[in-house]
């Protein structure tokens, strides 16, 4: 399994925070990309506070 690299606080007033955890500079790998890409998927289909 991959790390988690990208983490995801849902709030209940439909706010949702998305951090980086890649290291000091966060760069933008495959993989990261990838996780956002999950991400940004999944808060589509369930936004937060919903």
């Amino acid at each position: 399994m991959s790390e988690q690299l990208v983490a995801v606080e849902r709030r209940d007033d439909g706010v949702a925070v998305v951090r980086l955890q890649n290291g000091k500079v966060n760069s933008l790998s495959s993989e990261v990309l990838r996780q956002l890409r999950s991400v940004a998927e999944s808060l589509t289909t369930d936004p937060p506070g919903a």
